[in-house]
């Protein structure tokens, strides 16, 4: 089993996937649920590798980042069935817009909740050494 990604690597996976969803294009489905599942994963990872940052976190944020990963979780899901079943409805094009401003949200949302800080952790353990 490999080990997590460093708290500096997943920062730059974390830039990465925000300079990815402002390029993303809603009427690109498939994008979009790439992007998603990035964003997925990338949140599965963060407990990992952010654990200096989120015992500074209120328990309630922590939470509430957790409950929004299993809900974009989910509307993925539900984005990907309909791709399959009506790729030229109406449903999926509402849906894959509404998902991509959320992703983007909860990328810019994690961006100051975690990776702020972080920066700020990463900067001054720097200067201690």
């Amino acid at each position: 089993m490999s080990e997590p990604p460093s708290a500096a690597e997943i920062a730059g996976r974390h830039r990465r996937l925000r300079e990815l969803a402002e390029h993303t294009r809603a009427e690109d489905v498939q994008a979009v649920l790439n992007l998603g599942a990035g964003v997925v994963l990338h949140g599965h990872l963060e407990p990992l590798c952010l654990e200096p940052v989120l015992r500074l976190v209120a328990r309630e944020v922590r939470l509430q980042l957790e409950a929004e990963h299993r809900r974009l979780e989910e509307d993925l899901e539900l984005l990907a069935d309909l791709s399959e079943s009506e790729p030229e409805g109406e449903d999926l094009r509402l849906l894959s817009v509404a998902l991509l401003a959320r992703l983007r949200d909860h990328l810019r949302r994690d961006e100051s909740t975690l990776y702020q800080p972080l920066a700020r952790i990463l900067a001054a353990r720097s200067e201690a050494i």
